[in-house]
C-alpha cells in the first residue's frame, strides 16, 4: 500500500527535526575533526569497509570530494586503505583503531552537549522520548542497505 499524504507529512517532519537537532549538535559540540570528516567517519562506522566512489554516494558528493576526505582522513592516521579482494584495480576505505576511536569521541561529545536538554525535560516527556528513540532505533533497522 502506498504512502499516504499523512504519512509523507509525518516522514518530511521527522527528517526535518533530525537534521535541526543534529546541526543544532554539530555547532557546539568540540568534534576532534571537521564535520565532513565527521561525517566519512560515521559512514564507514555504519556501512564498514567502503570504496570511494561509494562512500561518495552514500554522502551525497563527488568521488574527488570524497577522495580528498579520505586523504585527510588517512594522514591523519583515521582510516586507511586496502586493496579490494573481490577487485584487485580498487581498493577499500576502512577505520582505523584510531578512526574507531575518534567516532566514538565524535558521538560522546555531542551527546554531552544534548544531555543536559533531555535533563530538562518533565519525566513524561523523557518517557516520551525514550519510547520515540526506541522506535526509531527500530525504523533505522529495517532500512534497506545503502546501494
Amino acid at each position: 500500500m502506498p504512502a499516504g499524504p499523512q504519512d509523507v507529512d509525518l516522514a518530511n517532519t521527522l527528517l526535518r527535526t533530525v537534521a535541526r537537532l543534529n546541526r543544532w549538535t554539530n555547532r557546539r559540540a568540540e568534534l576532534p575533526v571537521p564535520a565532513a570528516q565527521a561525517r566519512v567517519l560515521s559512514l564507514l562506522d555504519d556501512l564498514g569497509a567502503s570504496r570511494v566512489g561509494d562512500l561518495a554516494r552514500a554522502d551525497s558528493t563527488s568521488q574527488p570530494t570524497m577522495t580528498v576526505q579520505v586523504d585527510r582522513l588517512e594522514r591523519l592516521g583515521l582510516v586507511t586503505r586496502q586493496p579490494d579482494p573481490d577487485d584487485s584495480r580498487a581498493v577499500l576505505v576502512m577505520l582505523t583503531e584510531a578512526g574507531a576511536a575518534t567516532i566514538a569521541d565524535i558521538r560522546e561529545a555531542r551527546g554531552r552537549i544534548l544531555a543536559p536538554v533531555v535533563d530538562g525535560l518533565d519525566p513524561p516527556a523523557r518517557a516520551a522520548l525514550a519510547d520515540a528513540t526506541g522506535t526509531l532505533v527500530r525504523l533505522v533497522e529495517t532500512l534497506p542497505p545503502i546501494p
